[in-house]
């Protein structure tokens, strides 16, 4: 009779382990994608201000140019992402420092017309590579 009990409850567990993964699987394949989170490569940036910052020591760096990418480097009819909290110095050393191919972004504005604003928020990423103020910097900088 113990064995019996014993056999319906690891059959009854089994059952709901198989459930809960059935239902992770599910929703993971159900559940639509974040059209706000981007990924760009590392190796694309499209535009960056050309401001001679002095930079010594190693990154990251408190000061540096502002910079845009694209989704498709090389290709300026793509739309261009304007980078609102990282400079550009800091993010050419990403795949040298962290290994980086891409980075997660998300989408923070959309204007009319070819540009729109991002931030970077791979998690990859140590905080302090990141401006302190993001709107201050990057929003003006190649112009609206």
């Amino acid at each position: 009779m113990r064995m019996k009990n014993k056999l319906i409850i690891a059959g009854i567990g089994t059952l709901l382990l198989l459930t809960a993964i059935g239902w992770c699987v599910f929703m993971e394949v159900t559940t639509p994608p974040d059209p706000q989170v981007m990924y760009f490569p590392t190796r694309g940036v499209s535009m960056q201000t050309v401001v001679g910052y002095p930079n010594p020591g190693l990154p990251p760096w408190p000061e540096g140019n502002s910079l845009s990418l694209a989704l498709e480097p090389g290709d300026p009819s793509k739309c261009i992402y304007q980078v609102l909290n990282m400079h550009a110095e800091n993010f050419g050393r990403l795949y040298q420092y962290f290994g980086l191919t891409n980075v997660r972004a998300r989408l923070v504005s959309n204007t009319a017309g070819n540009n729109h604003f991002i931030i970077i928020t791979d998690p990859r990423i140590p905080r302090n590579w990141f401006l302190r103020d993001p709107g201050k910097h990057g929003a003006d900088s190649f112009g609206k």
